[in-house]
């Protein structure tokens, strides 16, 4: 079925051929390297299944995000058909693991504040 909406935070973007592959023997103990060094092609199957969302999409982004860097939602902001559909928040000081209790809740307001906003 369609989706109406997504919100994603920090998504991670894997090649396509790594993804039968799980992600602890990917990274293997590299991981604020391995999204750094992440090549992508015009095939991925995460950014071509993203334009199928004719939806709302939330993403949000920490602004210390030590694992996944800002290119990566960069590049799903890019793969979006409709710009207009897309809200991106970035969570200013947040690390990737929202280690602060404030963190955890601004996250949640922003995830309930965004869903109480569709229709």
């Amino acid at each position: 079925r369609p989706v109406k909406h997504l919100a994603m935070r920090a998504p991670a973007l894997y090649e396509n051929t790594q993804l039968e592959t799980p992600t602890a023997q990917l990274i293997n103990d590299r991981e604020e390297e391995f999204f750094q060094k992440l090549q992508v092609k015009d095939d991925n199957l995460a950014l071509n299944g993203i334009k199928k969302i004719h939806g709302n999409l939330l993403l949000i982004e920490s602004e210390k995000d030590q694992i996944i860097p800002g290119k990566i939602l960069g590049l799903y902001i890019d793969a979006i058909l409709n710009p207009e559909k897309i809200t991106h928040k970035i969570m200013r000081g947040a690390d990737h693991q929202l280690s602060k209790g404030e963190w955890k809740q601004q996250f949640i307001k922003i995830l309930v504040n965004f869903f109480k906003e569709q229709k």
